[in-house]
């Protein structure tokens, strides 16, 4: 399959949602990472489109329009993974492989998302359960290596891996990289499955959507808009 790299799709995605609701249900631009989306930096020489590409893959990869979103996602990641094209077939453990770009996907390919996200969204809630293997297992299969910079690493899975992986390989590298902001502002909401960096507003287990009174600082309850988003995207819990 031939190679197609449009990364507009994510950029413009969180930049509508900061916009719409003031900041994102999955990253806080002004706070968090303050020049995202203005891409590649956060800051001087500092690249986070990593961590936006796998972001991008929780909320915009969608079983209602799976293989025009997936196939998005791989063009707009192709290039970052130093891939020369698109993998003809993705697959999951469990929920088998399926060949792209032919029509053969279109009923069992919600079935693999679904399989790929739930298995994100459970290795990143180990994570903070402080269940760190994933990062080892990464380093070991070659999914991320170190980058030029020592304190830099990049992803690097193979187009043959299972889609989960390449997608964790993504939060791996980040993680490697900036081990101290994912242990203090990573939240996978136990509702819902969403992903996001906004401590603020949000505990380690709950979304702004989700997040329990009881649980939650008179601070951080406060800051909670009066009128939520709807969720972005189909849950996994």
């Amino acid at each position: 399959m031939r190679l197609t790299i449009d990364t507009s799709f994510a950029i413009g995605y969180l930049q509508s949602a900061a916009t719409e609701y003031g900041c994102l249900t999955t990253v806080d631009i002004k706070a968090e990472l303050p020049t995202l989306p203005s891409l590649p930096a956060v800051a001087v020489g500092v690249d986070r489109e990593g961590l936006l590409a796998g972001l991008a893959f929780l909320e915009t990869v969608t079983p209602t329009s799976p293989e025009a979103s997936l196939l998005q996602w791989l063009g707009a990641v192709a290039e970052r993974f130093a891939w020369s094209e698109l993998p003809a077939s993705v697959g999951e453990p469990f929920a088998g492989a399926l060949l792209l770009g032919t029509g053969a996907a279109a009923t069992g390919l919600p079935r693999l998302l679904v399989a790929a996200r739930e298995v994100v969204v459970k290795t990143l809630r180990g994570f903070l359960a402080a269940d760190d293997r994933f990062l080892q297992a990464a380093i070991f299969a070659g999914r991320v290596r170190r980058a030029t910079s020592a304190s830099s690493w990049v992803a690097r899975p193979r187009e043959a891996d299972a889609l989960s992986d390449i997608v964790l390989s993504l939060f791996a590298a980040d993680i490697l990289a900036h081990r101290e902001f994912h242990d203090q502002a990573l939240c996978v909401c136990d509702m819902c499955g969403r992903v996001s960096f906004n401590p603020r507003i949000t505990t380690r287990v709950g979304c702004i959507e989700h997040i329990a009174g009881a649980d939650a600082p008179a601070a951080r309850r406060s800051s909670i808009p009066d009128s939520l988003p709807p969720p972005i995207l189909w849950a996994t819990r």
